[in-house]
């Protein structure tokens, strides 16, 4: 929380400034994408076969949320044990998503928030 407050205060003047302008030191090369073939993670060759399929994708964010719900109320009853039972269960549910995706990173702080 603090440290959302201060980027809050900080980000619109620094952004002004230019401290978050992007800067490619010249020793590294552009990136070239015939030189740099998509990681094999992002093919479709090994892919979920339902990941394309709305309804289940659907039933996994439902899925993930109802863990989230669940760690909520217990720790609204005053279960830490169960709310980090619950919550580990959604970051389990979450990598389905992918390791980087908006799920993932909101398990992950809701697990740091309980383990603070």
């Amino acid at each position: 929380a603090m440290l959302l407050r201060v980027l809050r205060r900080t980000a619109p003047a620094a952004c002004a400034a230019g401290a978050f302008a992007a800067r490619r030191p010249a020793s590294l090369p552009r990136c070239d994408p015939a030189s740099n073939p998509t990681p094999e993670r992002w093919t479709d060759d090994h892919a979920d076969p339902t990941a394309r399929n709305l309804e289940v994708n659907v039933q996994r964010v439902h899925d993930w949320k109802e863990s989230i719900a669940r760690a909520k109320a217990a720790w609204a009853q005053g279960d830490k044990a169960a709310a980090e039972r619950h919550l580990e269960e959604a970051l389990e549910k979450s990598h389905y998503f992918g390791a980087e995706s908006p799920p993932v990173a909101t398990s992950l702080y809701n697990l740091a928030e309980l383990r603070r």
